[in-house]
C-alpha cells in the first residue's frame, strides 16, 4: 500500500478489510492512524535498510530468493538498493516517504534511513578505493538517480524504459563538484 499510493494510501479501513480483519481489532494494536503508519516505516526500515547493510537480507533477482548482498551489486552498490525485483518496490517506497518526508509520524525515520543509505554506499565506494569526497559524491548521485528516475515513471509511465542492471546508470568518474566546476 505505501509503495504504491504513498502514507495517504493507508487507510485505517481498507487495510482492515484487506487483512480480514475489523476496524476495531486495528485500533487494538495501534493507537491510531499515525502510530501504524510509523511502526510500518520502521519496519521498514529494519528490513530494506538494517538487514541489506548487515547483510541478513533476502532480496529477489528475476524471482529467484538471494540471501545476503554481495561484495559488489551493480556500480559497488549492495542488491536491494540498486536494481533487483525488490529494489523496485523499495525506490517506489522511499519515493512516496521522501515526498510526505513532512509528515510528522514518519518525517525522522525516513531522515535517518537516508543517511543510513548514504554512509553506506558511500563506504562501499570508500572500500572499492574511490576517495572518501568522490564515494560521497557517488553516493548522493545515486541515490539522486533511483528517486528521480521513479518519480519520472510516475509521471511517464511506460515512456521510462525499465532498468535490468545492465546499463551503466553513474560514470566512474563523476565530477565531485555537481556544477561541473
Amino acid at each position: 500500500m505505501l509503495a504504491d499510493g504513498g502514507p495517504q494510501a493507508l487507510v485505517v479501513e481498507r487495510l482492515a478489510n484487506r487483512l480480514g480483519a475489523t476496524k476495531g481489532s486495528f485500533y487494538w494494536h495501534f493507537t491510531n492512524r499515525a502510530a501504524l503508519l510509523r511502526a510500518a516505516v520502521l519496519a521498514w526500515e529494519r528490513t530494506a535498510t538494517d538487514a541489506v547493510i548487515t547483510g541478513r537480507h533476502t532480496h529477489s533477482v528475476r524471482g529467484t530468493a538471494v540471501h545476503g548482498a554481495p561484495a559488489h551489486g551493480t556500480q559497488g552498490q549492495a542488491p536491494a538498493f540498486s536494481g533487483d525485483d525488490s529494489s523496485r518496490r523499495d525506490a517506489r517506497l522511499l519515493l512516496n516517504l521522501v515526498w510526505h518526508a513532512d509528515d510528522a509520524a514518519i518525517g525522522p525515520v525516513v531522515t535517518r534511513i537516508l543517511h543510513k543509505r548514504l554512509a553506506f554506499h558511500q563506504t562501499r565506494g570508500e572500500q572499492a578505493g574511490q576517495p572518501s569526497e568522490q564515494a560521497r559524491a557517488h553516493a548522493l548521485y545515486a541515490h539522486a538517480l533511483q528517486l528521480g528516475t521513479q518519480l519520472l515513471r510516475r509521471a511517464t509511465g511506460d515512456a521510462i524504459p525499465g532498468l535490468d542492471g545492465s546499463e551503466r546508470l553513474l560514470p566512474d568518474h563523476l565530477p565531485l563538484d555537481p556544477a561541473g566546476s
